[in-house]
């Protein structure tokens, strides 16, 4: 009887997959003939994960199709899906199901629908994705807006995971297997250096400190850490000019007073946030304000 619901589950879901897919063209394609694609944005698979897609598959099937385009005679190239590729293969299965797209896509192409495969499934680590998202800005001259349009996401969500290259290569490492999370990476950025940052991430390891416990010891390492104690409450005078400069230099601004003295600091995520900012200095009326 399980068997039996098994199989119809299988045969639902597959009708579900082709009706969804109108107008693409759906082909049963030997995995032998599928090659790689070369601008895939995952650096690394889970070994565990591939071996848990294998079993999934070995009893429903691949139930989400590849998607290729035609590369030779007898040959196709990957564009999204080699994760239930690598699975299909070690659970044994000679063919995959895969949608076939008309060979229009550039490098470009490929690497957008290969990232935004990966980010829609929500497997994909912040280093990669970060790599990705450099990639797509160096090699094919995309803003962080552009980028950010294409995936969906904000220019400030793909500037932060952009700084992630920044650090070390120690602590990015970590960043990829999942040893260090998001939390703990973005106060490692804050502090002024790479030895610092070294020092802090090593710390880290040893005493398993979470992500509250690493923000104390990084609050005592910054330099700025008398101006920030004094700053912890803003009047609402102070709250103003902050939004005011916000709105004027399109940028977080943090003002920070101290007796008859005040400290203005402009926070920018990439050289080219940077660059705007210098330029609406350089053209800004000051007489408005």
């Amino acid at each position: 009887m399980k068997k039996e619901l098994d199989k119809q589950k299988k045969t639902d879901v597959q009708k579900k997959i082709e009706s969804s897919q109108l107008g693409d063209k759906i082909l049963k394609i030997k995995i032998i003939d599928i090659l790689l694609n070369p601008r895939q944005p995952r650096r690394t698979f889970s070994e565990n994960s591939i071996k848990s897609l294998a079993e999934s598959i070995k009893q429903y099937g691949v139930l989400q199709p590849l998607v290729v385009i035609k590369s030779g005679d007898n040959t196709y190239e990957l564009i999204a899906g080699e994760r239930r590729l690598r699975a299909s293969r070690m659970a044994g299965l000679s063919e995959v199901p895969a949608i076939l797209k008309e060979n229009d896509y550039d490098d470009q192409k490929k690497l957008e629908v290969a990232l935004i495969e990966n980010i829609q499934r929500e497997n994909l680590n912040d280093v990669d994705e970060a790599i990705a998202y450099r990639e797509l800005m160096d090699e094919f001259g995309l803003s962080q807006d552009d980028v950010a349009a294409k995936v969906s996401t904000s220019r400030s969500a793909v500037a932060n995971k952009i700084r992630l290259l920044k650090l070390p290569e120690e602590i990015i490492n970590d960043i990829r297997t999942g040893e260090l999370d998001s939390g703990h990476a973005k106060l490692l950025l804050s502090l002024e250096n790479a030895e610092l940052q070294l020092n802090t991430w090593k710390k880290i390891k040893e005493q398993n400190l979470t992500v509250r416990e690493l923000d104390a010891v990084v609050k005592k390492a910054r330099p700025d850490k008398k101006w920030r104690s004094l700053a912890v409450v803003k009047d609402d005078k102070t709250k103003e000019e902050e939004q005011k400069l916000k709105d004027i230099f399109d940028t977080r601004v943090s003002v920070v007073k101290r007796g008859n003295g005040a400290k203005i600091v402009f926070n920018f995520y990439s050289k080219e946030d940077f660059d705007k900012f210098i330029n609406k200095i350089e053209d800004f009326d000051y007489t408005n304000i």
